[in-house]
Parts: structure tokens; C-alpha cells; sequence
């Protein structure tokens, strides 16, 4: 997840808080997208119309980029927050030389995608959107933002349900959205008292609270084979949150390592082996 920098202080009326708070709110939001890159070598490009939130910035809809690789069971790969698919190619060549049908979506504001804005929820959305078209995942992973998305889409919710996959890896995945939320709205310089204010106006416009969606909280609903994939120096998860929402549960593997910070273990050619052992395990 991105550290919060992106979001400006706004400059909150006493008389009429709710309009600065809602555009704090959309600066949050706001990816801040890199240039995409040139695209997934030997990939097949698709766009899906993705629904967004009642009232959402970027329209009642955005089009995402879909790129698949390969033929075969159905393996789902998502990125993180300011990102895009390409980060993803690596792991996404070598399950697709071995016979996977790999699906690597662009998270809306991210890549080829339209919009510029991404919550968790609407990330959700965009895997289900994808999953409608692919059907059940023989295995599924997220790095980072796109390991706490990938999660919230696997939960069961009154407006949709779970996401299908058989077994997962996330790889330094964010841990808790709300603590991500609260320390972004107090590096923008946003006064503490009006936080609360804020996480509704956040949880209102994303149509989620951002405190129920907790990483411990979420894999303990799960009982699916699950790989945890993190390097102890990485700046942006830390090793002790990651480790405190994993210990314990039966069905969750850690597999740790050292020196590859946030995004070197998405090239790391031993860790590769790993998730591809994992992801083909019967």
C-alpha cells in the first residue's frame, strides 16, 4: 500500500466540514497512477466495464484492462497499489508455460485502466468482474493492496458472493485498511477530531468501514491453503503486523525472507519457485 503522501491537507470549514472531508476523502482515493507500461508479452487484452459506487468520481462505471496469458486451468494475479499488471509477469510466464490460463487484470486508475480513483471494495468488484468471465481460480495471489483485495473478494457479502479460488498467496499483503486510512488522514495533517468524521464520510463513499477489513480478521473466515510471502526489511508491511494477523491459523504457510524490501520478491527467482510449487500443488 502507498503511505498516505498522495493525500493533501485539506483546510476543514467549522460550519460546513462535510465537502472538505468528502474531497479528503477522493485525495485518499486517489492513485496517482505511474505510466503504464508497454504491455504482457504474448498476452491477450480485454476490457470489462466495472460498476462503481453510487455517486463515485470516475462515473457510475469504469473500464478496466484484462490481459490473459496461456491456456488451462485458471490461475487470477493481482498488483498493487499504484501498479499494474506487468509487475505481475514474472510468476504470470512461468504458470503460463506450465499450462495455466493466467488472468492479469489492471486495478481501476492503475495500467491500461480507466478511473482515478481505487478503494478496496471497488477492487473487489473489478475481481469479480473478471471472475465472471473466468470462472473458479485453481489458484489466485495479490501483492500488497492487491493481497487485501483479493481477501475482501473472497468473503461472502449480502450483495455478492465469495470470490472462488482454491488456494492463495499473498505476497506482503496490507493488513489492516482502517489503521492505512487513519495514518494517511494524519500525515495530510487532517485534526484528530474531525477523523471520525472522516472514516464515515470514507466508509459512505466506498460502501465498506474501512475497520472491517482486518487481514487476521478475514483469513480466519477462510480455510483455503494460503502462502504468506514477505521480506523482513520491507518498509511499507511490516514484518511484526504481517506476522501478528497470520500466527496461529492452521491453513496459512509463512514463507519469509530478507533483502527484497516491498517489490523485490516479485522478481526474487527462489520465491518465484516457491509460489510456482505452491500454486500447482494438488
Amino acid at each position: 500500500m502507498d503511505d498516505g503522501s498522495h493525500l493533501s491537507s485539506p483546510n476543514p470549514s467549522p460550519t460546513s466540514p462535510a465537502p472538505t472531508l468528502h474531497d479528503a476523502v477522493y485525495r485518499f482515493l486517489h492513485t496517482g497512477r505511474r505510466a503504464a507500461g508497454s504491455g504482457i508479452p504474448g498476452a491477450q487484452s480485454l476490457r470489462l466495464s466495472v460498476p462503481t459506487p453510487t455517486g463515485w468520481r470516475d462515473g457510475p462505471a469504469v473500464d478496466i484492462a484484462v490481459h490473459v496469458l496461456g491456456s488451462g486451468p485458471d490461475v487470477l494475479l493481482v498488483h498493487g497499489w499504484r501498479g499494474e499488471a506487468m509487475d505481475l509477469y514474472p510468476l504470470a510466464r512461468q504458470l503460463a508455460e506450465d499450462g495455466h490460463r493466467v488472468w492479469l487484470p489492471d486495478l481501476p486508475g492503475h495500467g491500461a485502466s480507466d478511473g482515478a480513483h481505487l478503494s478496496v471494495s471497488l477492487a473487489a468488484a473489478a475481481l469479480h468482474a473478471v471472475q465472471r468471465l473466468s470462472g473458479p481460480y485453481h489458484f489466485a495471489a495479490g501483492h500488497s493492496y492487491g493481497g487485501a483485495s483479493l481477501v475482501h473478494a473472497l468473503q461472502q457479502s449480502e450483495h455478492q458472493p465469495a470470490l472462488q479460488a482454491r488456494r492463495i498467496a499473498l505476497l506482503a499483503p496490507a493488513t489492516d485498511y482502517g489503521f492505512f486510512a487513519r495514518r494517511a488522514v494524519s500525515q495530510a495533517g487532517v485534526p484528530e477530531a474531525l477523523w471520525p468524521q472522516w472514516l464515515k464520510q470514507l466508509a459512505e463513499t466506498i460502501g465498506v468501514d474501512p475497520d472491517t477489513v482486518k487481514l487476521r480478521d478475514q483469513l480466519q473466515r477462510l480455510s483455503l491453503p494460503t502462502l504468506v510471502v514477505h521480506s523482513s526489511d520491507d518498509p511499507i508491511v511490516p514484518s511484526h503486523a504481517l506476522r501478528s494477523a497470520t500466527e496461529g491459523l492452521p491453513h496459512v504457510t509463512w514463507r519469509p525472507s530478507e533483502g527484497l524490501g516491498h517489490r523485490g520478491i516479485l522478481t526474487d527467482e527462489t520465491l518465484l519457485q516457491t509460489l510456482h510449487q505452491f500454486a500447482v500443488a494438488v
